[in-house]
């Protein structure tokens, strides 16, 4: 018999003497009753969603999606979307340039923001900052000034 730690479970050291198919039936165990709470939590919801719709609450959101398969990350293929408006990145920035000439990164971001480019990016500055040191269409006029080469 295995022994027992304190809490009624089954220590580390008694898993030797059980068979690995012994392990799998208690994983599919396990893994039905989740399962099966799942489900009742499901139907509860539903319940709870249709009472709030009765009495005009919050919208019926849409059922989530099961969950997909893993996928590898591939070879570089682009992850996440553009800004708001559909715009890509570059473009906002050359024609904020272009409108506005020779600016800082921050201004650039300000007119950029004003022209009705939106992104929810926490780190638009350094984006802003990457794209311009790395795209060849830009170029640095001083200390932190860029414009459009040309």
């Amino acid at each position: 018999m295995a022994k027992r730690s304190k809490r009624g479970r089954r220590s580390v050291s008694s898993l030797q003497g059980i068979s690995t198919a012994a392990l799998v039936a208690e994983r599919d165990r396990r893994r039905a009753a989740l399962e099966q709470q799942a489900q009742a939590a499901r139907k509860q919801l539903a319940e709870i969603e249709r009472a709030l719709a009765a009495l005009g609450g919050a919208p019926k959101r849409p059922a989530p999606a099961a969950p997909a398969a893993r996928r590898s990350r591939g070879t570089g293929a682009r992850r996440g979307g553009r800004g708001g408006t559909g715009v890509p990145l570059a473009q906002a920035v050359t024609d904020a340039l272009s409108k506005h000439g020779p600016m800082r990164v921050p201004d650039l971001i300000t007119a950029m923001r004003k022209a009705g480019y939106s992104s929810d990016s926490p780190n638009l500055r350094s984006m802003v900052s990457q794209r311009l040191t790395q795209d060849g269409r830009f170029k640095r006029v001083e200390w932190g000034v860029y414009a459009i080469k040309g």
